[in-house]
């Protein structure tokens, strides 16, 4: 997802378009959509993907805007429900995925250390064996990702997932 982060409203709009265009190809099949989504657990956008909807009442809402000839866009930032495979396993999302620092043009330095990536599943999957993060406290030595041991400033996260017909099967 790009890094809207400081437009949540934007951040919003494109979690619920992600999640509709997807849902809207796969139909009723298994999904999985994993990846770095820009969006800390708890957010707005965050809570669009595991609720499938966003309060009219949340400042992040997009609200409805007028569009040619004054005509209002009928879209709402709504999808079917996912729930991330870590928090299936887990009881909770990672502490961290990503430990960043960018220096601004001022010259100060900006840190950063949250949850950013997520694997999404539908109903249709178990998940187990999510492979571990380097927690915060871990971190607090390390300037910043990537340095010479990980190769990028988000840690790598994946999980054994099962389709649920098959355990039926079994």
């Amino acid at each position: 997802m790009p890094c809207k982060y400081r437009n949540v409203p934007a951040m919003v709009t494109l979690a619920a378009l992600l999640g509709q265009r997807v849902q809207s190809i796969v139909q009723n099949e298994p999904l999985i959509i994993a990846g770095d989504f820009n969006f800390v657990p708890n957010s707005s956008p965050y809570m669009l993907i595991t609720t499938g909807r966003c309060s009219r009442d949340s400042p992040d809402y997009p609200h409805v805007r007028k569009i040619e000839k004054g005509r209002h866009c009928k879209w709402l930032p709504r999808m079917s429900a996912l729930r991330s495979a870590y928090v299936l396993a887990n009881g909770r999302e990672p502490e961290v995925t990503n430990h960043s620092a960018t220096r601004q043009r001022d010259g100060t330095i900006n840190k950063f250390t949250d949850c950013l990536d997520y694997i999404f599943v539908s109903s249709h999957w178990a998940a187990r064996d999510c492979i571990r993060t380097m927690a915060r406290e871990e971190l607090k030595a390390v300037r910043s990702l990537p340095n010479a041991y990980e190769p990028s400033d988000h840690l790598m996260i994946g999980c054994c997932l099962r389709l649920k017909k098959l355990d039926k099967l079994a």
